[in-house]
């Protein structure tokens, strides 16, 4: 009880902080249009918000950066902080509602799950057939070159998903909730395969696994969306636009307004 007080305490506290800056401030950026949201409902409504997604370091992150091969039996991996609410959350409803009836379809599944300090209930995933919690890793490339697909069956939190640039970087396709991928704007069936329900997610994931050509036309669509949107570069344009339309001496000479891609989004009455 006393530790929930403190909390609420430190949430006060930052709260307060986060509307005081908010005031004084000319722009923030946010990774996501759920961070835009939360932000104009309670923090400032009429703040100055630019929307830019995360990118992907891809001189880091490419297929060959891993000499690693995919695994004989099919295989997924799931990658991210371990004792993130969100991610442990997503673990819970895979293997409450989808890992068995997916074992079903393909009993020789292997399941990967890589990331740094594994809370108790991920670190007993382990002890089912065929599924691997590695803990922190030192390079998670390798872990992505082995699976055949990773999976994404996030149901709530913010931002946008680095696991799933990264995935895409690697060359290793991805099955996302619609939230799991919100803000990327990523087409399903082109550069990701996309399942709400339970029953959906067994049924893309199992096509997915047990179609090759499906696999090879989604990991040659992501790289291509990844290396067109995602890279350091083509953000570091839309960013400095933002800057430019935002504080340059001459506004009324920019072209168009900038965040009228997918990517950024330069909106002033939207709402976490």
């Amino acid at each position: 009880f006393r530790t929930k007080l403190l909390r609420c305490e430190g949430y006060s506290k930052l709260w307060q902080f986060e509307r005081a800056v908010a005031r004084r401030a000319a722009l923030e950026i946010v990774c996501g249009p759920d961070d835009e949201i939360f932000l104009r409902k309670y923090v400032r409504k009429e703040m100055p918000i630019s929307v830019l997604v995360n990118g992907v370091d891809l001189d880091f992150f490419h297929p060959k950066s891993a000499d690693e091969p995919r695994t004989e039996k099919p295989s997924l991996i799931f990658c991210g902080a371990m004792d993130y609410n969100p991610n442990i959350d997503a673990l819970r409803w895979y293997f409450q509602e989808v890992h068995d009836p997916l074992k079903k379809l393909i009993p020789d599944l292997e399941v990967l799950i890589v990331g740094k300090q594994p809370a108790a209930e991920v670190v007993a995933y382990g002890k089912k057939s065929g599924v691997v919690v590695t803990g922190g890793v030192l390079d998670v490339r390798p872990y992505y070159r082995r699976a055949w697909m990773q999976i994404v069956p996030l149901r709530i939190g913010g931002g946008t998903r680095l696991k799933i640039v990264e995935s895409l970087a690697m060359g290793t396709p991805v099955i996302s909730t619609t939230i799991g991928a919100q803000g990327l704007h990523l087409l399903h069936d082109h550069d990701i395969l996309l399942a709400d329900t339970a029953e959906d997610f067994v049924k893309q994931t199992a096509r997915a696994l047990r179609d090759e050509k499906l696999r090879i036309s989604l990991e040659r669509d992501g790289l291509e969306t990844v290396h067109a949107r995602f890279s350091w570069t083509t953000l570091g344009r839309e960013l400095k636009a933002i800057y430019r339309y935002k504080f340059g001496k001459s506004r009324s000479s920019e072209a168009s307004r900038p965040g009228s891609s997918r990517i950024g989004s330069e909106t002033h009455v939207q709402p976490r």
